[in-house]
């Protein structure tokens, strides 16, 4: 009973470390939404030519100055995730990180490779799948599947 308890408290202080970012655009005021023949920063030319309207929000994934981050997601079509992407802009340069589909990501506190690490959950009424991505220096690998229904 105590052990069961003390991995209880464990998951909910490890979760609530974690930034969680809901991938539902609508309404959310983090996103800023742009539409498929709007001029946009070409750091944002690759999710704008895979999706055409999307939204974009900043993301926390580094203490440094130079780059930013960004996620941006797909507001049009109907499948069972939101298609979305982890972007980097710094240095009049911009990069793709991580391209992906799901309900919401966590910024774990753990970092990698000068970021932190991502965990991406996913799932429909049958299912549910949390996947684990690590920062290898270029872009983010999964490391890590399991379910979320216990």
């Amino acid at each position: 009973m105590k052990k069961t308890f003390l991995l209880i408290c464990l998951a909910a202080t490890a979760a609530a470390s974690a930034e969680t970012i809901s991938l539902e655009v609508s309404g959310n005021p983090a996103f800023r939404q742009y539409s498929a023949n709007a001029k946009v920063e070409p750091a944002f030319k690759s999710i704008q030519n895979e999706c055409g309207d999307f939204a974009v929000a900043p993301v926390s994934l580094s203490p440094k100055k130079d780059a930013k981050y960004f996620v941006a997601v797909c507001t049009m079509g109907g499948s069972a995730s939101t298609e979305f992407q982890i972007l980097s802009s710094g240095r009049g340069k911009s990069k793709v990180l991580l391209e992906d589909g799901g309900y919401g990501i966590n910024i774990l506190p753990q970092q990698h490779n000068g970021l932190r690490d991502i965990a991406v959950t996913e799932g429909n009424a049958r299912y549910c799948t949390e996947t684990r991505y690590r920062f290898n220096g270029k872009a983010y690998r999964p490391y890590k599947r399991k379910s979320c229904l216990g």
